[in-house]
């Protein structure tokens, strides 16, 4: 039989027993999804990753624009980015969990990003995909990805 929820005082209701507290009441005292910790050889992909999101998260987008791939730069304008990122929530904050490397050159991130929508704040986990260009990592942007699939069909 389902848990019920029963009344404002976060009881619940399972075959005539009552649980005191929901398990959901402290959400956010429970742990998140375990990670390995990050491999020092990714340090700069690191910073390059706060660079990005701290940019976003000012709404500095000139400089995240620039730490995109050449590829979507050269297929989107800065103002077309910059009208697009205009309605984005407010982010929080951004935190590198986890980098899963694809090949040498191309990486996801996985990662955390607390967001307020309206009145409410959240966290979400998200991958992040970054491609090594010149030397230097680059976001690679939901657009990009879908197209790379597309190549390898």
């Amino acid at each position: 039989m389902p848990l019920v929820a029963s009344g404002s005082e976060g009881k619940t209701e399972q075959k005539g027993e009552t649980i005191e507290k929901a398990p959901w009441t402290d959400i956010k005292k429970v742990p998140g999804p375990e990670f390995s910790p990050i491999p020092e050889k990714y340090n700069d992909l690191v910073k390059t990753f706060s660079e990005y999101w701290n940019a976003r998260k000012e709404r500095d987008y000139k400089k995240s624009y620039e730490l995109e791939s050449s590829e979507y730069r050269k297929s989107t304008s800065f103002d077309l980015y910059n009208e697009r990122l205009k309605k984005a929530v407010e982010i929080i904050a951004v935190r590198p969990l986890e980098v899963k490397p694809i090949n040498e050159k191309e990486v996801v991130v996985r990662a955390s990003v607390g967001y307020k929508a309206g009145f409410i704040d959240t966290v979400r986990f998200f991958q992040d995909q970054w491609i090594k260009e010149n030397g230097s990592w680059k976001h690679l942007p939901e657009k990009e990805k879908e197209e790379k699939k597309e190549e390898k069909k």
